[in-house]
């Protein structure tokens, strides 16, 4: 929701690109880490408690971003919420696992990425809006509502799915097997590492579309969020189309394909930043990159999750901060390297692209 305000937030905060960037950063890192907590701790105490926690934490945090003095009080600031945010993140996803299996569960993660489309299609579009009259910390006020009404979703909406069967008490042998049962299951771990990849490449172009096309390609904050909302459509198709065909092919066969194409998308956008145009060529390649990513992850996160009925929430948890954590990181490390350029994001969606897919069709190992 933010993302149309930060060229304001860092003018008025005093901040360069690379600072304002991680409040951005910061908030992805604590989803991560946050993951590692509330996980484990849902497999233990079951699933609505830890959401509960996390949303009105969430809501508190989001008054202190709103009221932050300067960009190094808000990096800290924005790393808590992430934590907290968290919860939800990493708790939903073992939700649906304990309500699903096998292909079903692929379809029912399909569904979701319609959420997980809305949200960038709504939130800066609000936010641009927004913009007309208040500015960025208004957007945090905003989320502050928004947390308050999660909480109450919770409240009605959200019911206890963790069989207590199922649930891994204490220090018992059961919590430690959980851990080490993730890295004795080869498909855990080469899933991950997709998803972890393809992360990269997808906040490579979170972290720097705003800067990108508001200062390189000279669009203004309307402008931005709408064709950000544009290529969150593609994230929709994507997710769809993925739904489809997993209902057709086997996951394992479709992933590849869908690296195949964020491939594609990549190199049009780095094609673009090398021959400086035209726009349609960067924003087709955007709106490519959103689809294969939304069409690939519920695929290999179905396939990451699915060995484990029991510490579901554990798998998830290591799944989730694996990915916020270095997919958020290494685009950073790049643009302090290569500067915030349409041609530093391109490159490293494509090296991430092409990572993701020879991960992916590599032969299936035994054990």
């Amino acid at each position: 929701m933010y993302l149309p305000a930060l060229p304001q937030l860092g003018a008025e905060l005093g901040a360069t690109d690379a600072e304002t960037q991680l409040t951005m950063v910061g908030y992805l890192l604590g989803l991560g880490v946050g993951q590692l907590v509330w996980g484990p701790l849902s497999d233990r105490i079951g699933r609505r408690t830890p959401i509960l926690i996390g949303t009105i934490g969430f809501t508190v945090v989001s008054i202190a971003c709103a009221l932050a003095p300067s960009v190094w009080v808000l990096i800290p600031i924005r790393l808590v919420q992430g934590l907290l945010g968290a919860a939800g993140v990493v708790v939903g996803r073992a939700v649906v696992r304990d309500l699903y299996s096998g292909a079903d569960l692929a379809r029912i993660f399909s569904r979701l990425t319609i959420v997980f489309g809305l949200a960038p299609i709504v939130a800066p579009v609000v936010g641009g809006a927004l913009l007309t009259f208040t500015d960025w910390r208004g957007t945090f006020v905003v989320l502050t509502g928004l947390g308050a009404a999660l909480t109450v979703a919770t409240l009605v909406w959200v019911p206890e799915t963790l069989d207590p069967a199922h649930r891994i008490h204490g220090r018992s042998t059961a919590r430690g097997e959980a851990w080490r049962a993730l890295a004795r299951s080869p498909q855990f771990v080469r899933y991950t590492i997709v998803a972890v990849v393809a992360m990269t490449g997808l906040f490579a172009y979170i972290t720097s579309v705003s800067l990108v096309l508001q200062q390189e390609w000279r669009l203004d904050p309307t402008a931005f969020s709408l064709w950000f909302a544009v290529n969150a459509v593609g994230g929709i198709l994507g997710g769809q189309a993925g739904g489809w065909l997993v209902r057709r092919f086997p996951a394992r066969t479709m992933l590849p394909v869908t690296m195949l194409v964020s491939v594609l998308a990549a190199g049009l956008v780095a094609a673009a930043a090398v021959l400086r145009g035209p726009f349609w060529l960067l924003e087709l390649g955007l709106f490519l990159g959103m689809a294969g990513f939304m069409m690939g992850s519920p695929l290999s996160m179905a396939l990451t999750l699915e060995p484990f009925q029991r510490g579901a929430g554990t798998a998830a948890a290591v799944l989730g901060a694996a990915q916020f954590t270095v997919g958020s990181i290494s685009p950073v490390l790049v643009a302090a390297l290569a500067g915030t350029t349409t041609l530093s994001m391109g490159v490293t969606m494509a090296v991430a692209a092409v990572a993701a897919l020879v991960i992916a069709a590599l032969p299936r190992a035994r054990r």
